[in-house]
């Protein structure tokens, strides 16, 4: 085999692996994917704040100690870490990624509770709005039948809160839109019925430390991409 023969097949090798790490990443985002970060868009409206947004280190914009009260939290499993754009959970947005370590259950269940904050901004608020409204709608189907949707009021365009209770899968998702960018909190706890029973927290306690948090988040990042 020649040399130039060797070096093109490790050149496609490496291309097809980068391919299939590019399609996993996608497959794992969240919602639609919407226009690529720093990607154009046709009319709706608003400010771009899509540089601004991609650039920012969210787990410096929102406070976390608060949450980890309520749950009881004895720390972090996992994080909390910056995660950027077009990686994890969210194609549009740079995300903050955590794991709270919860007390074990009846000395031996280990109860996961698994965050992912991040801040989305679209070309349009026209997107952004088509983007909330999806979004909210997915959070509320996830468990058909238990989701209870909540407005949450405030000085931006629109605010919500969806809390589902599921057999195994309990989760509290705060989404926020103003102008063309969403900020958003997701919180999921795993547990069944009798491991909820011995939750030393609601999920009721849990959704008012959300709002307080993610009024907080929105503020940050808010103060961020208005500067």
């Amino acid at each position: 085999m020649s040399r130039k023969t060797l070096i093109a097949r490790r050149v496609a090798s490496a291309l097809a692996g980068i391919s299939l790490l590019l399609f996993a990443t996608a497959c794992g985002a969240s919602v639609t994917k919407g226009t690529p970060p720093g990607g154009g868009g046709g009319g709706g409206g608003g400010t771009n704040y899509v540089p601004k947004a991609t650039a920012l280190k969210v787990c410096s914009l929102i406070d976390l100690a608060p949450l980890a009260r309520s749950l009881h939290s004895t720390g972090y499993t996992f994080g909390p870490k910056d995660v950027p754009a077009g990686v994890g959970l969210e194609w549009n947005g740079p995300q903050c990624s955590a794991q709270f370590t919860l007390a074990p259950l009846g000395g031996t269940v280990m109860v996961p509770a698994r965050l992912n904050a991040a801040v989305i901004a679209y070309p349009t608020a026209a997107e952004a709005d088509q983007q909330f409204q999806d979004r909210v709608k997915k959070a509320a189907d996830k468990e058909a039948g238990t989701a209870t949707v909540t407005e949450l009021p405030g000085e931006w365009t629109k605010g919500t809160i969806v809390v589902s209770r599921g057999h195994g899968d309990n989760a509290l998702y705060a989404l926020i839109r103003k102008d063309s960018y969403l900020v958003k909190i997701s919180l999921q706890v795993s547990s069944d019925a009798a491991g909820k029973a011995k939750w030393p927290f609601t999920l009721n306690q849990t959704q008012a430390t959300i709002a307080s948090t993610a009024k907080a988040f929105y503020t940050s990042a808010s103060a961020k991409l208005t500067a």
